[in-house]
């Protein structure tokens, strides 16, 4: 029985190997605008991120990617807020129109952004200086258009409420933004 599970999971393996074209990193700088409710207290997030995508198949790859970004504090929230960023971490897929891992492409995106606030002390408000970060579901949707070494994507992220009581405590409205990606790729395997 052993012996016939992992004959069967090599197979599956070599089966997807022999469609993948080559995998490859893909490192950048990421921009975006806040939309909603956060584009009320940020004015924008700059920084940068770290993909992975493997293909399978002759137009679908899959990929995940990271990053850490910072978002600018409207003025009129300076005086309370310190500082804040964002931490996406997601998973997804590409389909490219013409072949992999060139052309145009759709992507969709599953995961979290954990977001972190640091607030002043301020006095007026009876607010202590403190720091709160919260991890919270997120989706992306976007396209791109991929040449030989860079990638070009543009997206729509939406970060979900909390659920149950800590909804009702902190306002159960999603955040969401318009991404800019522009990342260099590395091919692995070549």
């Amino acid at each position: 029985m052993y012996t016939r599970t992992l004959t069967i999971a090599a197979g599956l393996l070599i089966g997807v190997g022999a469609f993948a074209q080559h995998p490859q990193l893909s490192v950048g700088p990421d921009a975006f605008l806040p939309l909603g409710d956060l584009s009320k207290e940020y004015i924008l997030g700059v920084g940068g991120s770290l993909g992975f995508e493997y293909p399978v198949g002759t137009h679908l790859g899959v990929s995940v990617h990271a990053g850490y970004d910072i978002l600018l504090v409207q003025s009129d929230f300076s005086e309370t807020i310190e500082s804040a960023s964002f931490a996406p971490v997601q998973a997804g897929l590409k389909y490219f129109f013409q072949e992999i891992q060139k052309g145009v492409y759709v992507h969709a995106q599953l995961g979290t952004h954990i977001f972190t606030e640091k607030f002043r002390k301020n006095e007026l408000f009876d607010l202590e200086e403190e720091s709160e970060s919260k991890a919270r579901f997120s989706w992306g949707i976007g396209a791109g258009y991929q040449i030989p070494h860079f990638d070009f994507a543009l997206r729509y992220n939406m970060i979900l409420p909390p659920g149950g009581d800590e909804a009702e405590k902190e306002g159960a409205e999603p955040l969401s933004y318009i991404g800019l990606r522009i990342a260099y790729l590395i091919p692995l395997g070549q």
